[in-house]
């Protein structure tokens, strides 16, 4: 027996060293064969009918255990002359014979060490890769390979180095570089978990705007023998560096049939240095550490997906939120939350909130969303700020409610505004074809910081523009109907100067502010004329927005705001289809302004919709009263030295003891039913239409010198038509100087200044003892006294001394 187990122990070591000797012959066979040339242009033959594209390879080594090639290339369509679509620098695997023999493929080591793949997309949308996707296996050889049969196959050390991948879009002008990729995965099988490490440097660049980050990511897989209900994925991090800011994400993904995640996002140092390069003006801040937390589930087969609970957390602040969506015909989506912030914990992250607006208070709220609507609550808690063009706002509080772009509600609004008092509430309706508005706002005075002034250069263009677009058209106008006057009477003298160059019989037309004819504007004038157009319906594109149905009462004490002030203000509107243009405006508005000062009247009203009706008609008159020399021409009835007289134009300015208006709207044509401007100097009456459809103007302004309310008669009459842009005006007089003194003066007791100046013009008035008349003020010894006589025209000279007609 033992002989026996002798001669057999014998002929298997025979055996296992013949199997080894033929192994190892076997092997060196193979080696060499493999790296002979005649091998080497066999594969790249095959390899190269198999892509239809030029293939090169330097080396190429098989054994017993494993393959290993270098410096394979793959060319793009055309050849290498096109470039190259593949490299790879060195690749290889090494195997387990011994376990193939069971059914058992086990890879040792698959590794790829430097290498390049370019992937492109024409302008005309087709892939550098569309060529390769056709296989020249025929589809009877396919079917037969349709159910191979596969192996259990486990792998040792998978090592991906030094790999670059491009991606350039030609049709969307983008593109994609992943280079220095690694991916180092170890015991991967598909039965137990396996950990990955993988890191790579990105550039994707859209336009012209590069962006460029770091990846690393660390992750244990199990992928549950390919039972993906089964599956996980536990994320030990996720790093995404971009300039200085990391951002990294941990958690886990379960079942990659319907995916559930418990994620967590933490990034740290966000500065606007993060967004240079997305937001270059970005001010200066500074967030340390910023946190979202997710829970999530996803169900693929039916494309939904629900959040269940979203946190965001960062100094000062915090959102709670959960959301459900459905993407099928249409995407469909509900989401519901809240939030709290505390604005000095949010303006501390800032210096420029900090020390330049010195943000406090407190904002909290909730929020509905849905696909078709949404709604939200916020409370707004003694919130203050600085406010570049409005000053310090302090302890503002308010309940804002809104139900999608349906309704807004503001109530309960509160606070200060550079130390004064405000309340009152806003409401808003948007209705299919308008928005309805409520405004109710009380101010104990409003008053604004001074505003930076334009350019010296372009505020001295406007103005010189404004003055000859106006004065040199009255220049020549005047004179021209004085001196046919004075041939109807035939008289030859000089032209008169002072104040009976401008007395005419009743209803004689003086001037017009546009004259006809290129001799009567020239091209010079005409080109100054320009800049005084510009207004809102000069080049201003149509409003989108819907009208609005306003009904407001605004109250306020003092009012100073650009190229305004005012000691009181109370204005109470009740109109519908407001636009930019005012074209569809009906209904009423009323206005009441003490005492104050426009500083410049053409700015003003081009302000917005809501001064353009409150000032249009003040415009268009101190308009026209330029071009007519009005002003001049009650100067001229003043009493006082020259020293004291205003300007002889009023270049938008206007003082004013008051002012106030009722204004009544029908389809788009403002009447204004009741206007009057009260100053120490001169006093108006404006009356009539301005069509904001087409702009034309039917108005009648009374002016007289001094202070005129309602009461007594003003004789100087302007008749203003033509259009908003281009108004053309008309001035008479009472008919005679006698009846100038007797009803604009006699009738007129508010005026003790009208009194004494046109009385010691005409000597009609002289000073009682026992009842002084009060001086204007400043003028009492400034008083001269003048020959009546000289007033008057040879036919009222003929009147006053008996004469007949």
């Amino acid at each position: 027996m033992k002989k026996k187990l002798k001669k057999i122990s014998k002929w298997g070591f025979y055996i296992l060293g013949g199997l080894l000797l033929a192994a190892a012959l076997a092997d060196t066979g193979l080696r060499w064969a493999s790296s002979s040339r005649r091998v080497k242009n066999y594969l790249v033959q095959k390899v190269s009918a198999a892509l239809r594209r030029d293939v090169r390879l330097k080396q190429v080594r098989a054994s017993l255990f494993g393959v290993r090639v270098s410096g394979l290339e793959v060319a793009e369509q055309g050849g290498f002359q096109q470039g190259t679509f593949l490299s790879v620098d060195k690749a290889g695997a090494r195997f387990s014979l011994i376990h193939l023999l069971h059914g058992h493929l086990k890879l040792r080591t698959v590794f790829l060490h430097g290498g390049a793949i370019r992937i492109t997309r024409g302008a005309d949308g087709k892939f550098n890769f569309a060529d390769l996707s056709s296989s020249s296996v025929p589809s009877a050889q396919k079917e037969a390979h349709a159910d191979p049969f596969l192996p259990r196959i486990t792998l040792g050390l998978l090592d991906i180095e030094q790999l670059d991948v491009f991606y350039i879009d030609a049709a969307q002008n983008r593109s994609l570089a992943v280079q220095q990729f690694m991916l180092r995965a170890r015991r991967l099988m598909f039965t137990e978990p396996f950990r990955v490490i993988s890191k790579a440097q990105v550039r994707w660049v859209e336009g012209d705007f590069p962006l460029e980050s770091t990846l690393a990511f660390n992750a244990r897989l199990n992928l549950a023998d390919l039972d993906l209900e089964k599956a996980a994925l536990d994320i030990t991090n996720l790093i995404v560096r971009y300039r200085s800011t990391p951002a990294v994400l941990t958690g886990q993904i379960k079942n990659f049939t319907n995916p559930s995640a418990l994620l967590a996002l933490e990034i740290s140092r966000l500065s606007n240095d993060t967004l240079a390069e997305l937001a270059p003006d970005t001010p200066e801040f500074l967030i340390p550490a910023l946190r979202v937390d997710v829970a999530a589930r996803a169900h693929l087969a039916d494309s939904r997906a629900q959040i269940s609970r979203l946190h965001l957390q960062l100094p000062g602040g915090e959102l709670n939120a959960t959301a459900k969506a459905a993407f099928k015909e249409r995407a469909d989506y509900q989401a519901e939350g809240d939030f709290a912030f505390n604005l000095d914990e949010l303006a501390a992250l800032s210096p420029i909130l900090a020390s330049t607006y010195g943000v406090t208070g407190q904002i909290t709220g909730a929020f509905q969303a849905a696909a078709d609507n949404w709604n939200a609550k916020l409370s707004v808690q003694q919130v203050g700020a600085t406010l570049p063009a409005a000053g310090r706002l302090d302890g503002l509080s308010t309940q804002i409610t809104a139900e999608g772009l349906k309704t807004l509600a503001v109530k309960d609004l509160s606070g200060t505004l550079n130390g004064a008092h405000f309340d009152g509430y806003l409401t808003a309706v948007n209705r299919p074809l308008y928005v309805d508005a409520r405004l109710e706002l009380n101010m104990e005075k409003f008053i604004l910081p001074p505003q930076a002034e334009p350019a010296p250069e372009q505020t001295q263009a406007e103005t010189t523009g404004t003055e000859q677009s106006v004065q040199a058209p009255a220049a020549e106008a005047v004179p021209a109907a004085t001196q046919t006057q004075e041939k109807s009477a035939g008289t030859e003298q000089a032209t008169p100067q002072g104040p009976q160059a401008q007395t005419a019989p009743a209803q004689t037309v003086l001037a017009q502010t546009a004259p006809q004819g290129p001799q009567a504007a020239p091209a010079q004038e005409q080109t100054a004329l320009a800049p005084a157009q510009q207004g809102p319906q000069a080049n201003t594109p149509k409003a989108k927005f819907p009208p609005v149905h306003l009904r407001a009462q605004i109250k306020s004490g003092p009012v100073s705001v650009p190229y305004f002030y005012a000691k009181s203000v109370d204005i109470h509107t009740r109109l519908t289809g407001i636009t930019a243009e005012l074209d569809k405006a009906d209904g009423t508005a009323e206005m009441q302004i003490g005492e104050g000062e426009i500083q410049d009247i053409y700015k003003l009203t081009q302000a917005n919709s809501v001064t353009k009706a409150m000032f249009l008609s003040l415009s268009v008159v101190s308009r026209v009263i330029n071009s007519l020399n009005v002003v001049d021409l009650l100067s001229k009835l003043m009493p006082g030295g020259k020293e004291q007289m205003p300007e002889k134009k009023t270049d938008g300015k206007l003082a004013f003891e008051s002012f106030s208006g009722a204004l009544k709207f029908n389809k788009g044509v403002m009447e204004m039913t009741k206007g009057s401007f009260v100053s120490d100097f001169m006093s108006l009456k404006i009356s009539g239409t301005t069509n904001f459809r087409n702009g034309v103007l039917n108005m009648q302004v009374n002016a007289a010198p001094g202070k005129h309310y309602d009461t007594g008669i003003m004789p100087i009459t302007l008749k203003i038509g033509g259009t908003v842009d281009e108004p053309k005006g008309s001035l008479s007089m009472l008919g005679s100087a006698a009846a100038l003194v007797t009803q604009a003066v006699g009738n007129n007791f508010a005026s003790n200044a009208v009194k004494k100046g046109v009385g010691g013009f005409f000597g009609l008035f002289k000073k009682k003892q026992d009842a002084p008349v009060e001086p204007f003020p400043g003028q009492e010894d400034t008083f001269v006294p003048v020959d009546p006589q000289e007033l008057l025209n040879p036919a009222e000279k003929n009147i006053a001394e008996g004469g007949s007609k």
